[in-house]
């Protein structure tokens, strides 16, 4: 059984090469002249590859350079975009403001005109706050007179004026974030001490039901309150102490974080910031476009790798048959 002379080419998708080329078809003359040569796959492979790309004017090399070029444009504005981005977290993002020692639109907003929301949220955040600072107050208040020391035990408001530590611990903390000047690192700040908090009260928990063995149990709160002779008695005291103040402190910045929004003119946008800002939209055009045009170029090179290989795989197939004829 004799073969043909050609075998055509089918078009990707049904409608033809691009840009009108002209459909490859395979060399049957020349699989006549290699069939028997040891290295007939080889050339026959090789061969073919330049008559797809005669036939198609050179398409495969065209959309291979475009997908390189592609590729190169889109890592470079990715690049810039991811340096951008990091510039404008980098950046400093509020600063005070000289206009809010003045009056007019700078002046604030007062508290009966806030959300309602923010009202109730500041309200328990301070409330709650006010509540643990308190408790740290007599917490270590009481602990300095039951250590039996004569000086508090003979005037207990030194043991008060030395508990405020704790108070005075949890401000110092809320305020220390406000000479952060990234608003990143203040973020980090925050979670950080809401995480100390909370993992301290957890801490408190464990050690208070170790200490004391269930709900109904006796408790005897000489004992809660006082540090002195058991070392498990002084870590539930340690702990608590940890928690009020570390999460006395988050409360507050709660509150301060809520109080900003209606401080208006106290703090405004950094130059900085808006530029960093600005550079990053205007990027982000620039940007779309290079990861449209990769996105293009990788589609266009699949499709004429994936003809010229099918070519080939024709061409190789012709061989085979022509062999086993």
């Amino acid at each position: 059984m004799s073969e043909p002379d050609i075998l055509p080419f089918p078009s990707a998708g049904g409608g033809g090469l691009r840009g009108g080329s002209k459909i490859p078809r395979v060399d049957h003359g020349f699989l006549q002249q290699v069939k028997s040569s040891p290295d007939a796959e080889s050339r026959n492979r090789e061969f073919h590859y330049h008559v797809f790309d005669e036939a198609t004017g050179g398409a495969f090399q065209v959309a291979q350079r475009e997908e390189e070029d592609a590729a190169e444009g889109y890592q470079e504005a990715n690049k810039l975009r991811k340096e951008l981005e990091k510039r404008l977290r980098n950046e400093p993002q509020y600063m005070d403001s000289p206009a809010s020692l003045g009056g007019g639109e700078n002046r604030d907003v007062p508290f009966p005109d806030w959300g309602l929301t923010d009202k109730i949220t500041t309200g328990l955040a301070l409330g709650v706050c006010t509540i643990l600072l308190i408790m740290g107050v007599v917490n270590v208040s009481a602990n300095l007179i039951n250590s039996g020391s004569p000086v508090f035990v003979e005037s207990p408001w030194m043991a008060v004026v030395l508990a405020m530590i704790v108070p005075a611990m949890a401000v110092a903390m809320e305020a220390v974030h406000h000479f952060m000047s990234h608003s990143t690192t203040r973020r980090i700040y925050k979670f950080a001490v809401f995480g100390i908090g909370i993992i301290s009260a957890l801490a408190w928990t464990i050690v208070f039901s170790i200490q004391f063995g269930g709900l109904n149990a006796g408790i005897d709160l000489d004992v809660l309150l006082t540090a002195g002779g058991d070392h498990g008695n002084a870590v539930l005291v340690w702990t608590q102490i940890a928690a009020e103040t570390t999460l006395g402190a988050a409360l507050f910045m709660v509150a301060d974080s809520v109080s900003l929004k209606y401080t208006r003119g106290t703090r405004v946008l950094t130059p900085g910031h808006i530029e960093a800002k600005a550079d990053v939209e205007r990027h982000i055009p620039v940007f779309e476009a290079t990861r449209k045009r990769y996105a293009a170029a990788q589609k266009a090179f699949a499709e004429i790798n994936a003809a010229r290989e099918r070519f080939i795989g024709q061409a190789l197939a012709a061989l085979a048959a022509l062999k086993n004829s």
